[in-house]
């Protein structure tokens, strides 16, 4: 059995930036947070309200423009687990607060002995509420890149709550995959809680699904943990894309 893929006919420029990136290194390599959030939303997976601030003053004007309360976080392609060094600040009210975060991702990150260039600092709105659910794309040695999706967050490790399904996705596909986890019934609304928007997460799913399509050759993985599913509308609230190195 063999699938055939039927490829976009445009990629959108983040997927020809990171084809063109590809070619030229040798080793697989992670993009940073903001430039994995720009692919993942090229291809229609919601994202928060953010932007990358090089200065404490740009972050403050970005979080101002953003609205109170907003998260920070330092933004490398080298830093892959960034709560891990304080290098998350969550909950920021006010001004003063985003010059404090600031510091202190500063100062976590020099008492880490992170010595990298960092390529800013990014200011998201800070999403309350939703269900956390995880979704991605991982390279299997035999069957090549397949979609992911299940239950988030801690629920990741704790219950490891996934289902798996090879691309093209159509919505239909998308559906079935997430029927196939116990985060459909929190989904669907449990024991009295409100349903969640399931459209949302299809449309995430599908548009991983064309990630899948367009780079079946480079992607390595993509991991969106968590994916905040909301009543109304969704958001990827962190992002990791790793990519398979194509150069000599």
């Amino acid at each position: 059995f063999r699938r055939v893929l039927f490829r976009s006919q445009a990629l959108p420029a983040p997927a020809v930036a990171l084809r063109a990136r590809a070619k030229t290194e040798a080793k697989s390599f992670a993009l940073d947070e903001a430039q994995s959030k720009a692919l993942l939303a090229a291809y229609g997976v919601p994202m928060a309200k953010e932007s990358v601030a090089q200065t404490k003053a740009e972050a403050v004007a970005a979080a101002q423009k953003v609205g109170f309360p907003v998260v920070l976080k330092a933004v490398s392609a080298k830093l892959l687990h960034k709560s891990d060094v304080g290098a998350v600040q969550l909950n920021l009210a006010d001004a003063k607060a985003v010059e404090a975060a600031w510091d202190r991702i500063e100062a976590n990150l020099k008492a880490h002995n992170f010595t990298d260039k960092l390529e800013g600092m990014l200011v998201s709105e800070m999403v309350k509420g939703g269900l956390e659910l995880v979704m991605g794309l991982h390279r299997d040695p035999e069957s090549g890149v397949i979609v992911m999706a299940g239950s988030g967050g801690v629920l990741l490790e704790l219950f490891k709550d996934v289902a798996f399904a090879a691309p093209p996705m159509s919505r239909e596909k998308a559906r079935d995959l997430i029927s196939r986890t116990k985060a459909s019934k929190l989904i669907a609304g449990y024991r009295g809680s409100g349903a969640m928007d399931m459209d949302a997460m299809v449309d995430a799913l599908v548009g991983l699904g064309r990630i899948a399509v367009d780079l079946a050759d480079v992607i390595e993985s993509v991991d969106v943990n968590p994916f905040v599913l909301l009543k109304k509308g969704g958001v990827a609230l962190d992002g990791l894309v790793v990519a398979r190195g194509l150069g000599a």
